[in-house]
């Protein structure tokens, strides 16, 4: 089960490496997610850029620490 704890650590230690990722992806002006929740381990973003772009940002997220990897489902949407 684990400590009361847990869920707010494992949040905040999720948020800390989202951050460093967002502020890597600023600099070089790579495209970011329009929108981007997460809610503890479920993770929903809209992205508007190409498909590419959108595989290097979640390999990226991947790369952040290497006892996490997030498994990707990837919903396409046409108008």
């Amino acid at each position: 089960m684990g400590t009361a704890l847990a869920p707010a650590y494992a949040n905040c230690f999720l948020h800390s490496l989202e951050d460093d990722l967002f502020d890597m992806r600023i600099a070089p002006q790579s495209p970011l997610p329009v929108l981007f929740k997460r809610y503890i381990d479920d993770i929903l973003f809209i992205w508007t850029g190409d498909e590419k772009q959108m595989v290097e940002f979640t390999e990226e997220y991947n790369k952040l620490s290497p006892t996490i990897k997030v498994n990707w489902n990837i919903n396409k949407f046409r108008n």
